[in-house]
Parts: C-alpha cells; structure tokens; sequence
C-alpha cells in the first residue's frame, strides 16, 4: 500500500505493560507510583532538561509516535517564525541548527542577531545580483546559459540550473542526514539550502528520504527522545519527570528497553554494571568458547577441567588464580542460559498462540478468552527470564568482602531459578498433555489451571519483592528474606543481630530445597490422585470456570433476552466505524419492532458487554487475532489470520448464546467477512447478508468476482469504458479504486471481491440504500438474489421522526450535545449561504490538496464551515483560519455535528469526498454536493451525484490526482448560484422526499423491514 493509502487509515491502537495496572497508547507513569523495576543507574549526560537536583523517582516517559513527532516539529517551527519573524523555511534551518532546542536559539538569537544568521546561513540580502536578459544567466556548475525560470538560486543569489541543483541535492541525500544543512555549492558561499529548494528540485523518492532524515533528527539531534531499538519498530520514547523511578520501558511494539543505555530493560541492574558485563562477555568470548567447548565441570568442586586429563586435586587447589575465570563462568553460564529460555520462551508462545492454543480450546470446549491464562503463564516466564538474566549480572559484581551478600544472593537466585522451572514446567510440559487426548480431561485441567494459575501469581509476586531487594542493595537481608518467601516453603527466620547474616544465608539454600520439595511432592504425588478417575470430572471443571463466555448471564442482558420475545438477532459488522454506524441504526428500528439485537465487535482489545436502555441493543466484543502491541493495520495486510482468528471466535460466541433462554434465530453479516455466512449456516441460524455500502460499488465487485470484468493492467495506457446492468457507461476514473487497475491494492482488492465467493448461499440480502434511489439497478439485482433495500438507515430525528430518541449514531440519547458555537455561528448566516466542507474522518488530503480547497474557498467569497481534524490543520495555509475569524467569513472546527450541520437552513452545499453515508445524509437533508471524491466506493457514487440523480458535480483532476483551486471555485459557484445549481436543488429536495417516505410507516424500506421481522417471528 502507498503512503498515500496508508494516510487514509487513522486507527489508534495501544498496549498493556506486563506489571502495569494498564496500557493506553501512551504509557505516563504516575508520580508517586514505586515502580519495581528501577535500575539505579544515572542518565545519561545528553539528557538533562530538569534540575540535577530532580531525584531518580520524579522521572516518567512517553511513548511517541511518529505523527506525534510530526506534531512537536511543526509547534516549534510555528513557535520559531512567530518569535523570530522569519519564514517556516528559515526557522526550519535554525531549529536543524540549535538540535531543535528552542529555548537557546530564541536566547542566542536575540542576543546577536547577525552573527546567527552568518553562522547558520541565512543572509537577508543576496550577495550575487544577476542582471542580463532572459537567456543569457550562467550555471556555476555546468557554465550552460539558461532562462531565469530554469534557473533557482537561496538566499546568496548563485545562480544554478535547476538540473544542476537536482544532481548536487541528491548527492547530498545519498550521503545521509548531512543533507539537512546543505550549503550554497559555490565554495566560499555559506549560504544554506532550505526546504524550499528540496521540494522545488528534488524527485518524490529523494524527497521522501529527505523528509525521513528531517522527522529521524527530532529524535536523534535533541535531549529528550531516542528511538526504540526494536528492529523495524518507528516509536521514540520521551523521558521527562514526574513518575516512575525506573529507566526501564515499554515500547507500544512490546519491546522492553533501558532509556538510558538503549540495551534490554535490565532492572535491577545499572546502567554501569550492564555495560561492564556486556564488556567484559566480549573481553572474554574466546576464554569462555573454548572453556564451553574444551572442558567440563569436576564432579567434586565444580572446576572446569579439561575433557582430555585427569583429575587432580592437590593441582586444581594450587590453582586458585583460577577462581576468578570460575566465578566468572558460573554466571555467564546463567546468564547465558536465561537469555536462551528467554527467546525458548518467546518462540514457544507464538507458537501456542498460533495453533496449540486453538487445539486445547476444542479439546476443552472452551473459548480461547478462557485460556488467557496459559497465555498470561507465558508471558510471566518470559519477564522473568528477563529479570533472572541480569540477577545474576548484579550477583557476579558483588564485592568480595561482601561475602554474606554473596552467599544469601547465589542461594536466592537459585530458589528463583527453581520456582520459576516449576512455572516454565508447568506450562511447557503437564499443559501440552492436554493436547491431543480424546477423553474428556476436564477435571484434570481443572486441576492443573487452578496450579498453572497460582504459580503464576506467586512467581509474579516473588520475582517482584526480588527486583526490589536487589534495587535496595539486599541491605536488610532479614527483611528482605521474609518479602522474599516463596508459596511452598515452609516458614522463615528472622534474625536481629548482624553476626547471624552469614548463618541466615546458609540456612536459606536448606529452607529453599524444603519448599521445592513441597512443592514437586504436590505436583508429582497429590496432583497423580486425579490420573485414573473414571467418575465424571465436569463439576469440577465448571466450578473452576464459573463465567459463561461473554457473559450471557449478567442480569442486564438476561434481563433483556427474557423480554424479548419476537426474536433474537445477531448483528456482525465489519470493525471499522463507517460499516458499524448502519448496522445500529437498523438494530434500533428493529428493536423498536420487538426484535432483540446483539451487536458483534470483533476487536483485539477485550471491553465488557453494553446494553443500550433505550433499546434492546448488547454490545460484546470477541477477539480477531491481534493483540494491543500489534499495528493496527495489521488486520489489513495478514486478511487470513483475521478471517481465521475471527471465525473461531464468533463460533464460540454463537454457539454460547444458542444455549441462552433467547437464543438467535439470525446472523446479520457484513459481506466483507464471508466467513460468518459458513459459520451461521453450520449453527443453523438463518443467514442475512447486510451491504452498509450502494449498489453502485458492490455490482462492479460481483462481476469481478463472476469474471465478466476484467480489470485493466493500466488504466491510463488503454482506457476503456465499463458497462454493467442498469449503469451508464463508466469510466476508469468512475469505478471503484479497487477496480480501476490491476495491482494498485492487490490485498484490498481481493478483499471487496471476496464478499460474494459466497452469497449465493444467504437466505436474505439487506442493503442500506432504497428502491427509488438505484431502480435499474436493484431490478437487475431482484433477478439474481431475494434482496431488501432498507434505507436510508439515517438517525429518525432526520427522517420519519418514528424513533424521536434516535440523534445520532449512539445507542444512548447522546450526551454530547451539538456544538453550540458552530450551530449559533451558522445561526447569524443567510438561508443556503454557507459552503460545508468536511471529508469524513478516515481521508486524509496531501497538503497541497488541502491548500487548492483553501484558496478555492476564499476565491468564491462564499461564508463556509470546514470540518477539520486536528492532525490536519497544519496542511492549511498559514494565516487561514486567523483571516476567516478576522473577517468572520469563515469557521474551521476541529470537529462538527455533521448531521445537525446540514440540516441547518444556512448551509448552500455541502463539499464531501463523497462516502456513501455522508452522501445518504446529504441526499436525506436536501443538500446538493460538490463531490472530490478519494477511493473506494467514492468516484463511483460521485459519478451517480452528477450524471444519474444530478444533485452535485464533481470536481476533476489533473494527471496527477490534484484537483486546482479554479476547478474547486468553477464547481462552488456552479452549486451555489449557477441555473444547474438551481436543478440541483429541486433534485435533491425530490430524493429528499422519496428517501423519507421509503424509511416512512408504509414505505417501500419499512415494508421491507416487517417482511424481515415477520420471518424472525
């Protein structure tokens, strides 16, 4: 997918820290909060924006994102040039300068001036004055003569081809990050090359790089960011103050790291000791490859001693000079052994995962959200392995006066080793038995899930308290010890007087091999009681697992399901909120028809089922597959894993709530998940396809699909004309971006096409348009499928009124009341006066683009209210918002109620990038539109609002997708005022009239809604 594509799609995402009370997209640790996991190390000089005197517990951190950087970039260039009063061009300079440290630039700046402008190179007048005709200005580097338009010059006045500038700037970008401050070519010229220049003279590929370096130096030339080590991960971290006392943190891509040294979070060892113990393992590689590969340890002492001699102990106690290397072995091996379960680990929960955790699932009959667990086990080792890794670094620098702490911190690595081989036992070993048995386990897994799960909470426990006395230096081993109990030793001895330390640590070694005891005697003997049991064990493991999935027993939603006695519907849309939006409106008229409905999320984050009080509407999410640390694209791209993630666990929902006292009698589907079709008819449910896109777009994909249209390889190098049942003649730039050109997205491509594979097999089609509105086409498609048109499924407020509760698209009477400021500003404004610009939530324009529509606007003199999200403000002109307000012709707001909007008498038009509920909304309110349609379904219905229905025009575009400000302007005024303007509007107020007597009592979409509930009933 292109970068532009990628623009398209904004979906947050966010994750949850292995020890934290809970994740957000970005992680602040509160101040206050003991954080376990402090390494006692010191920050690093290059970071020091507060005080010295700020202690190591005031300290929090941010994880970034890279639009965030964006953000932080264009505040201080905004900040710089209104300061400075200079240009974005030259404040970008100054900021690459001063490694975006504004505060010292701005000092620096007003404190001399000039010396600052020659040390950066920004001059205010040009050294070089060209003078002569339009042909006869040299190129300095390639001495051709050229006009004054091929000619480009910065701020020195050099004159050089545009050719030339190209070559040398590439060059420069080839080179790395050095391109950001490039000079004048000229030699003895200080003058420097601002963005200016880049954009003018530079390919996209070179600017894209350019562009790359520009972001990367936020990060890399300031105090305050480093970018996450994680290979391919694109987060930064931003350390400030006020929280955690750890430098230990978590990345949104699940990567764990020291802030300050960027090697693996190391807690509770410093900064300092990692980076000895990673120099001294590279010091000594060579002694320990061949120690590891030569030698082996003597059965009495310990030693290593080579393979190919004997044994002699007078020899090996002359060699005490040895110790050193020994001691030194011991915990390298350790280490070494950690890190390796470590990534053992790793591999073997992706692997559990991804296929042995669906295996147990069905052997269980349990939905894999109730073996979370044996996921949560997985993850507790792999920390833990984390954490024992460096134990054993903090362990090996223990002094050596220090005996006693030597002595008690070797015997309590050990019993940490122990008990965290039980839990690792545990999980790797006596889980795995229940995969593959074909008799029902459930009590035995009752069992062993009652075990699994409290070693899990108590190595969690133990290995925090561990963290912890190492962070305070094992100072009071007495206190230490009895924080430091493990679950299954017997008792603790707490010792007053300093003399006893070197006893007490003998003593836990003893008391540590008591416990382990214990505790494989409960594993190996009482737990082998249940092996053998022929007696039914399922009391047991209900009682273990005492919640039904999705919790089908809450008395809301029980309350509720017993109610309910028409019917009982599940609706399952595709996640995103565009298709979720009319699948809730028809959930809300059938409610209101007695139908009970269950809403279906399938989501990677995990929320607690809602039901609506107004109507007899439940909200549940079930798991897709991914995990909160995974991008949220990722859907997108990896389709199988969603589809297959997806249908086991709607399966498992479907099959749960069959079993309720209302149990579904139909699945409304979103075609784009053709999956659920499979899994309805297996579960018996009568099966309903539902379309929250038109007909439009959808006919051209089922041709596809069929094979009775060929895509064209290149749209441009043979353009052709489509023709489809009850279509005009299309052209390339009509269809659906899908659908225009083989390859352009080869993944989305097959995913639209997919959603009639089969649709053949559905026992109802639904589709959120109306008889009148597309009659050839719903003919067409009459002939082939029992199809129901049952919009527009607009809020009623805007339609029939039926439903006077109904806003919005909430399920609840909504809470945020419209915006008062922009309702009461459109309120001081003519009848059809106002320009509406709005582009929906998920388009995102190139700046450029959003510039044309900017100075369109203005050139048109026309009042207008421009919905514009806050990450795209910045594309806006500089200055334009403050002239709107200045002049009180114009209102950009960072959000609108959009229905509220185009119901107002004052708007004139409504300029949309054409998705087809705004379109419905325009068409229901009257609006004519002024169509600049992106992708999807879009140029499609773009094409309907001009050519078939004729209440709007569309706006062209160039070769390159830019549509000009005049062609902006031409189309406004030609809503606005123009005689085709005038038709537009008696068009639009017909399909108004026709939209809402079809959703009406006795109107073609309602009549189609009883026939639905009749079937239901």
């Amino acid at each position: 997918m292109s970068s532009s594509d990628r623009d398209i799609i904004d979906i947050e995402s966010g994750e949850e820290d292995l020890y934290s009370d809970g994740g957000n997209d970005i992680i602040d640790i509160e101040s206050g909060e003991e954080d376990l996991y402090s390494d006692g190390g010191n920050v690093s000089d290059d970071y020091n924006p507060v005080d010295d005197t700020i202690s190591r517990s005031e300290k929090s951190y941010v994880v970034v994102k890279e639009e965030d950087i964006l953000k932080l970039q264009r505040d201080d260039i905004e900040q710089v040039s209104t300061v400075l009063s200079v240009s974005q061009v030259e404040s970008i300079v100054l900021l690459l300068h001063y490694h975006w440290c504004v505060s010292k630039l701005e000092d620096e700046w007003f404190t001399d001036e000039e010396r600052i402008r020659k040390t950066v190179g920004i001059l205010k007048e040009p050294v070089v004055d060209v003078n002569g005709t339009e042909v006869d200005i040299q190129c300095g580097i390639c001495f051709e003569s050229y006009t004054r338009k091929e000619i480009a010059r910065v701020s020195c006045g050099h004159p050089y081809c545009k050719t030339c500038w190209t070559g040398y700037i590439t060059t420069k970008i080839e080179d790395g990050p050095g391109c950001l401050r490039v000079k004048c070519p000229e030699p003895s010229c200080y003058a420097v090359v601002g963005q200016d220049m880049i954009d003018e003279v530079t390919e996209k590929k070179d600017k894209d790089k350019y562009y790359r370096y520009f972001l990367r130096s936020y990060v890399e030339d300031g105090k305050k960011m480093k970018w996450c080590p994680s290979p391919g991960c694109e987060y930064a971290v931003e350390f400030g103050v006020n929280g955690s006392s750890s430098y230990d943190v978590s990345c949104l891509c699940s990567y764990k790291f020291c802030w300050n040294c960027c090697e693996d979070a190391h807690s509770p060892v410093d900064c300092e000791t990692v980076s000895k113990w990673l120099l001294k393992n590279k010091d000594e590689s060579e002694n320990m490859n061949w120690i590891l590969a030569k030698t082996k340890p003597c059965p009495k002492c310990k030693r290593p001693i080579e393979k190919n001699t004997g044994y002699n102990e007078d020899e090996t106690k002359r060699k005490r000079a040895k110790d050193a290397i020994d001691r030194y072995t011991h915990f390298y091996e350790r280490w070494a052994f950690n890190q390796s379960s470590r990534l053992k680990a790793m591999s073997d929960l992706e692997k559990w995962q991804s296929v042995e955790l669906k295996q147990l699932s069905d052997i269980q009959s349990t939905p894999e959200t109730q073996l979370s667990f044996t996921v949560d086990a997985w993850l507790q080792i792999i920390e833990c392995r984390r954490v024992l890794k460096w134990t054993y670094a903090y362990g090996y620098y223990i002094l050596s006066q220090e005996r006693n702490k030597r002595v008690f911190a070797r015997s309590v690595f050990g019993e940490a080793e122990n008990g965290l081989e039980r839990l690792h036992h545990c999980a790797e070993e006596e889980l795995k038995q229940f995969i593959g048995k074909i008799e029902d386990p459930s009590k035995n897994f009752g069992e062993l899930r009652a075990k699994l799960i409290d070693l899990t909470k108590a190595t969690k426990t133990y290995f925090e308290n561990l963290v912890k006395a190492l962070e305070n230096g094992l100072v009071d081993i007495i206190e230490c010890r009895r924080v430091l109990k493990w679950t299954y030793a017997y008792g603790y001895y707490i010792l007053s007087q300093e003399r006893n330390k070197r006893v007490f640590a003998r003593s836990v070694f003893g008391e540590a091999e008591n416990g382990l005891e214990r505790l494989h005697h409960c594993a190996e003997e009482e737990l082998k009681q249940f092996i053998g049991k022929i007696e039914d064990p399922s009391k047991n493991f209900g009682d273990t697992i005492s919640t039904t999935y999705c919790s089908f027993g809450s008395n809301n939603f029980t309350k509720k399901m017993s109610e309910a006695k028409k019917g009982h519907v599940l609706f399952f849309p595709y996640p995103l909120q565009g298709h979720i939006n009319p699948m809730i409106q028809l959930a809300k008229r059938l409610s209101k028809k007695g139908i009970t409905s269950t809403l279906i999320i399938a989501s990677k984050d995990h929320r607690e089922p809602y039901t609506s009080d107004d109507y007899s509407i439940t909200v549940h999410t079930i798991h897709d597959g991914f995990f909160p640390h995974e991008h949220p694209h990722a859907k997108f791209v990896d389709l199988d894993r969603f589809h297959n993630s997806t249908s086991r666990s709607l399966t498992d929902f479907i099959s749960s709530a069959k079993l309720s006292d209302n149990p579904p009698k139909a699945l409304i589907y979103d075609p784009f998940m053709p999956f659920a079709l499979d899994i309805a008819k297996d579960l018996d449910l009568y099966v309903v396809a539902y379309f929250t896109q038109p007909w439009l777009a959808s006919l051209v994909y089922y041709h596809i699909n069929e094979g009775t249209y060929d895509v064209p390889v290149d749209r441009h190098e043979n353009p052709t004309l489509a023709s489809f049942p009850g279509f005009p003649l299309l052209s390339q730039d009509d269809l659906p971006s899908f659908a225009c050109e083989k390859g352009s997205y080869p993944l989305l491509h097959e995913f639209v096409v997919r959603q009639f594979s089969n649709l053949l097999q559905a026992d109802c089609i639904l589709c959120n348009t109306f008889d009148q509105l597309e009659p050839k086409v719903v003919k067409w498609m009459n002939d082939q499928w029992p199809v129901k048109n049952i919009g527009p499924v607009v809020p009623s407020k805007f339609l029939d009124n039926r439903l006077p509760e109904d806003k919005d698209y909430e399920l609840e009477n909504s809470k945020t009341e419209p915006d008062e400021s922009v309702l009461k500003w459109l309120g001081n404004r003519p009848a059809k006066s106002v320009v509406y610009v709005a582009f929906g939530t998920l388009v995102a324009l190139s700046e450029k683009q959003m510039k044309e529509i900017a100075m369109a606007i203005s050139q048109t003199g026309y009042h207008f209210l421009w919905s514009v999200r806050e990450s795209e403000r910045s594309k806006l002109p500089s200055g334009f918002i403050e002239e709107a307000e200045e002049k009180d012709s114009g209102l950009v707001a960072k959000w609108v109620p959009q229905l509220e909007v185009l119901a107002h008498e004052s708007i004139g038009c409504f300029v949309s990038h054409c998705g087809w509920n705004s379109t419905l909304e325009a068409l229901c309110l009257g609006v004519p539109m002024v169509g600049v349609p992106q992708w999807t379904d879009q140029p499609t219905n773009a094409k309907f609002i001009e050519d078939v229905w004729k209440i709007g025009v569309r706006v062209r575009t160039d070769g390159e997708g830019l549509s000009s400000k005049e062609e902006i302007a031409r189309c406004i005024v030609e809503v606005m005022e123009g005689e085709r303007g005038k038709e537009m509007r008696k068009n639009v107020e017909k399909l108004k009239v026709l939209a809402r007597e079809a959703i009406s009592e006795g109107g073609s979409s309602d009549k189609k809604i009883d026939e639905f509930v009749a079937l239901l009933t």
